[in-house]
């Protein structure tokens, strides 16, 4: 674990466990994945940002600790998210709520293969 992502959860050390399943999945799926951490999100590239992780609150709901919200850049809306956007036609940003390291089994690692394939196919055509 980087200093970089230590620091990022130093407010919130209770949700780290799910941040590093959510990283071991994403390089189990796409292992040249490069990460970058920023002061609100941590984010995962393989040509162009695929899924991003942050404590951003996302939905009405009250949230109890821990939790994370990963954001999935897709090409359609999902209808398990909290919140699904169209910034562009036909890119759909995506926010789950991650409660539990559990949260992150064969679905969600669907759903992160699709996402950085979905990267990979707009990175070939420059549409970063």
């Amino acid at each position: 674990m980087t200093e970089e992502v230590l620091s990022f959860f130093a407010s919130c050390p209770q949700a780290l466990p799910i941040y590093e399943e959510l990283e071991r999945a994403v390089r189990t799926i796409e292992p040249q994945t490069s990460i970058r951490v920023k002061r609100t999100q941590i984010g995962f590239f393989c040509g162009c940002g695929f899924a991003f992780a942050s404590r951003l609150r996302v939905g009405g709901a009250q949230r109890r600790e821990p939790w994370l919200t990963l954001t999935l850049a897709l090409g359609r809306p999902l209808t398990e998210a909290e919140v699904s956007t169209e910034p562009y036609p036909g890119r759909w940003t995506n926010h789950l709520l991650l409660l539990s390291p559990k949260d992150i089994g064969p679905e969600l690692r669907a759903l992160l293969k699709e996402a950085a394939d979905f990267a990979a196919f707009r990175a070939q055509r420059g549409k970063g």
